[in-house]
């Protein structure tokens, strides 16, 4: 009973604690996504297709995730510890460096998915043309690559199982919606997958399976 009692305050500790991130996460990536279709509305450049527009949200989502990582890590005592799922300063301390690769990660994966967007929109402000944000593209997967292999070599058993099984959703998630869109698509019921739209279901299939790789083992419940 005592036990009980000493917990539930913590307990409703971590969930205000979650709320907080969810309101600011929402509000924030609300914010980021309103701005970001301001400054991408031109009334003389061609208007975006949702194919852009949803690869660019994607990207959006991976780089407001390593700005949070990344400057969590970094302040560790005033915003880390509040806006990151950890239970203390002690484990952002001891997980710096996978933190960190994981923010540098994001960032470059983010960056050049919305580059993508911008490039296949025709957009006359897009820094970079469809060719080069492809060869950016592919140098950024490159670094994707040495990250995780770096960051394999750290994880520990569950951290590896982890990783695996959000791969496999991964593939299971692009399995059915890849399949059922293709078959749609030849019986003329709707239309067919744009080249970009193939990069918004890999990435963002990536990042809900991961969510949910995470929350099958309970490792989603606020600390």
């Amino acid at each position: 009973m005592t036990e009980r009692l000493s917990e539930t305050p913590r307990s409703a500790n971590n969930w205000r604690k979650f709320g907080l991130q969810a309101v600011f996460g929402a509000a924030f990536g609300a914010g980021s996504m309103i701005a970001l279709m301001e400054l991408t509305f031109v009334p003389e450049a061609p208007l975006w297709e949702p194919s852009h527009v949803v690869l660019a949200g994607v990207g959006l989502i991976y780089v407001l995730m390593g700005l949070l990582v990344g400057v969590g890590t970094l302040a560790p005592g005033s915003i880390g510890q509040r806006m990151l799922n950890v239970s203390d300063v002690e484990e952002l301390e001891e997980g710096r460096s996978m933190f960190l690769y994981s923010s540098m990660g994001c960032l470059t994966l983010g960056i050049s998915l919305a580059l993508f967007a911008f490039a296949g929109s025709g957009d006359p402000r897009s820094p970079v043309a469809p060719d080069t944000a492809f060869w950016i593209f592919l140098a950024a997967s490159a670094f994707l690559g040495v990250l995780s292999a770096i960051m394999w070599r750290g994880f520990d058993e569950l951290w590896r199982q982890l990783t695996m099984d959000a791969y496999a959703l991964t593939g299971q998630f692009l399995i059915v919606v890849l399949s059922l869109w293709g078959g749609a698509t030849a019986g003329g019921l709707v239309g067919g997958p744009q080249p970009l739209d193939l990069l918004s279901l890999t990435f963002g299939g990536l990042l809900l399976a991961c969510f949910v790789a995470v929350g099958r083992r309970g490792m989603a419940t606020p600390n």
